[in-house]
């Protein structure tokens, strides 16, 4: 037994972290040499003297509890100098089957300031990827008026002139007319082209009349350039959404119709934007080859990515989920000010 106990207090006594040992009345028994290096020597002191400075036990003392509980606990402490620990408490009986505690501070000074970097890098991450989108939103905003508002009204008055051309040919020229008539047909497709660029950039809607017409909107441009079945259901009032908000949940639902299109491979999609108690929910759900777990957490998923950082600037939380075989269903739920409708209150069409 003094062999086993000399081998033991010869391992504690080399290693890096701090070890004591107390005894039922707080009064240290033993302290290894890193424990004896960071807070002195124990020897006739308590562990309420060596670590807060004070005469009497402290209220609600944490080793206390271990000697009246007997079960292994765990805390965090920092020390004057700012330097923060783990201390593990672990009670075990001594061989004339006194309770002691044998204490382990290990020291997490550079952990918790590693912890602190890397949460200030994800902050001004963060911070950085919601200038860049408000950035590109602007650009896209006044992208989407030049376009709209100088290249169409060039086009439009164009077709004007065009018009008033076609008026002074005599009818008998058959070949100018015609040519008339076919660079009339070309100006009017380079003028939907205009608005559907215009329309991609920015909606107007989304500024004009909302989040529920411009989600509408997007639907119906879907089904006629996908054939693909939409089923939507609206929540009967306009949301309460800034307009940084609203245009995060109008882009996720964006990207979420891009991924059907492009990767599900499905007939149907059924979208809803309904109103909770606090909060308000999109759903996009399709019938498609359902997405995977691994495509969902992959590096290069960058849809996926845009989403997430979109939601959480918007204070919310995105869920993804596949099922193969039977579709994907995307959920995001935006916290709201003030309580919403109940989810019964829309129109379905």
């Amino acid at each position: 037994l003094r062999k086993s106990k000399q081998l033991l207090f010869s391992v504690l006594e080399v290693i890096p972290a701090a070890v004591c040992l107390y005894a039922p009345d707080y009064s240290l028994k033993y302290a290894n040499k890193t424990f004896r290096k960071l807070l002195g020597d124990p020897e006739g002191r308590y562990c309420y003297e060596i670590f807060h400075g004070r005469k009497e036990p402290c209220e609600a003392c944490p080793t206390f509890r271990v000697f009246e509980t007997g079960k292994p606990e765990e805390r965090e402490w920092v020390n004057p100098s700012g330097k923060s620990y783990i201390i593990y408490d672990e009670p075990f009986l001594d061989v004339d089957n006194t309770l002691l505690i044998l204490e382990m501070l290990v020291d997490i000074t550079s952990l918790k300031k590693a912890e602190q970097e890397l949460r200030k890098s994800h902050e001004e991450l963060h911070n950085l990827t919601a200038y860049l989108q408000e950035s590109r939103e602007n650009e896209r905003t006044a992208m989407a008026r030049e376009i709209h508002d100088e290249l169409g009204q060039a086009l439009t008055a164009l077709k004007i002139d065009m018009a008033l051309l076609g008026e002074d040919i005599p009818w008998d020229l058959i070949y100018l007319n015609s040519q008339v008539k076919s660079i009339s047909a070309l100006i009017d497709s380079i003028l939907n082209s205009v608005r559907r660029i215009s329309a991609d950039l920015r909606p107007g809607l989304l500024d004009d009349l909302g989040l529920k017409a411009a989600v509408e909107w997007q639907v119906s441009e879907y089904t006629k350039r996908t054939g693909t079945k939409c089923r939507l259901a609206l929540t009967r009032e306009e949301p309460d959404l800034s307009e940084e908000v609203t245009t995060n949940v109008f882009r996720i639902f964006q990207e979420a119709m891009t991924n059907i299109a492009r990767h599900a491979g499905a007939t149907e999609a059924r979208i809803s934007l309904l109103k909770k108690s606090r909060s308000l929910e999109l759903k996009v759900k399709d019938n498609g080859y359902g997405i995977k777990d691994s495509q969902i957490s992959a590096s290069k998923s960058f849809g996926i990515i845009g989403m997430q950082e979109r939601a959480r600037f918007c204070g919310g939380k995105l869920k993804i989920s596949g099922n193969p075989g039977k579709g994907t269903t995307l959920t995001l739920s935006i916290p709201l000010e003030k309580a919403g409708t109940d989810d019964q209150n829309h129109h379905r069409r």
